[in-house]
């Protein structure tokens, strides 16, 4: 570099070159050929995703994002979305679904609830839901089928039923509708814990709550007797014994959490154990096709089905509520067949983001940012989840 000159190029001659680059492996590369280079050009925030959505208040068990920030990663330096100019008026989070933001006016009492995407900057209002804790959407709205006789997309939201805060129910919406309706429960009392994962796979909708409920509805069918027609309860299945049974030492430990993910068109289960004292902090299996079935509808166990160490590449995101598979070819900075947990735990006040290497068993931790508990004058800074755009967003 020194014989060649590249590395004293004028910095002025570096941003412009910077500033017509497409790519984020591009960014990443130009940032890595000398510490001039570094310094002379800013790596943009899009080629550091995905980003950490934190919540912005005392650590409470079941809750919204409410106010919230958006970190990198490695939790060096928030996000600004501003550039991308928000929805006026609705500051609150609760959800991140997909590339999308979810926001409202209120946690409590919301009299609006906007779902945004940054990337493009379409804005779709979706009918106010009292105490709305999280939503969902099975695809994307700008990319699902317009037609009528075609699957649209649609958004589902947990509704935190209050007093009883641990206790919530699930609301469907699909565009056009008034407003939310209840899902179809299996008795007129049913509702679940917190919900910590939620996937969509052929066709079905797979929830995991707190207390490691499986529950899955089916899409495309209609339950009996219902106005408008609301998806139909398919199953139910308690994984807390059933994951305990696949610890394979001495004396077993408990899974502190599952959660179901989508990987390259695949429904994958991961179980997330108690570290002390455990060989590993994550294990991934992939559950039969057959499990998601009507054959097995009415079975109370499940087949973990084998255990997965080779992603293909792809890494895992999870936190509270949706998780999600990206492939690390296409997100420059983060490594391939890795499982990223973003811990939402008054417990563990030091962790910002845990990664877990599926086939070296190594974990390593991510210290929280020196102003993690101290932001805005309020005193807590948790990580809720994880929001990765749908395509870069380069300007700054």
């Amino acid at each position: 570099m020194a014989e060649s000159g590249w590395q004293w190029l004028l910095p002025e001659l570096l941003e412009e070159i910077a500033g017509r680059l497409v790519t984020e492996a591009d960014h990443v590369h130009m940032h890595q050929v000398c510490a001039h280079w570094r310094a002379s050009t800013a790596l943009p925030s899009a080629t550091r995703r995905p980003w950490l959505v934190a919540a912005i208040r005392p650590w409470r068990r079941t809750s919204p994002v409410g106010a919230y920030s958006v970190w990198h990663l490695d939790g060096v330096g928030r996000v600004d979305l501003q550039g991308a100019s928000p929805p006026a008026g609705v500051p609150r989070c609760c959800g991140m679904p997909r590339g999308w933001l979810a926001l409202t006016d209120d946690d409590e009492l919301p009299t609006r609830l906007v779902l945004w995407d940054p990337t493009s900057g379409a804005e779709i209002e979706l009918p106010p839901l009292r105490s709305v804790l999280q939503v969902f959407l099975s695809g994307d709205p700008l990319s699902s089928p317009a037609a009528a006789e075609q699957q649209q997309w649609m958004a589902l939201a947990s509704q935190q039923i209050v007093p009883r805060a641990n206790l919530q129910k699930t609301y469907f919406w699909r565009p056009g509708d008034a407003s939310w309706s209840l899902m179809t429960p299996p008795n007129p009392d049913y509702c679940t814990s917190r919900i910590e994962s939620v996937a969509f796979h052929d066709g079905k909708l797979i929830f995991v709550d707190w207390q490691q409920l499986l529950v899955v509805y089916d899409l495309n069918i209609i339950g009996a007797g219902t106005t408008p027609p609301a998806p139909a309860f398919f199953r139910e299945v308690h994984l807390r014994h059933q994951a305990q049974r696949l610890c394979r030492c001495e004396r077993p430990h408990t899974a502190q959490a599952v959660h179901a993910v989508e990987c390259n068109g695949d429904l994958l289960l991961v179980v997330l154990w108690q570290i002390i004292g455990h060989p590993f902090f994550a294990e991934v299996y992939k559950p039969p096709a057959a499990e998601w079935t009507a054959e097995r509808r009415q079975r109370w166990l499940l087949e973990f089905g084998e255990r997965v160490t080779d992603l293909g590449g792809y890494s895992l995101f999870l936190g509270r509520g949706d998780g999600f598979a990206v492939h690390a070819q296409d997100f420059p900075l983060i490594r391939g067949n890795c499982v990223y947990y973003a811990r939402h735990d008054h417990l563990c006040k030091t962790h910002w983001v845990e990664i877990f290497d599926l086939e070296s068993d190594v974990l390593q931790r991510i210290p929280c940012p020196p102003q993690y508990h101290m932001e805005e004058g309020i005193s807590s800074c948790w990580p809720y989840s994880w929001f990765c755009l749908k395509r870069p967003f380069l300007k700054e």
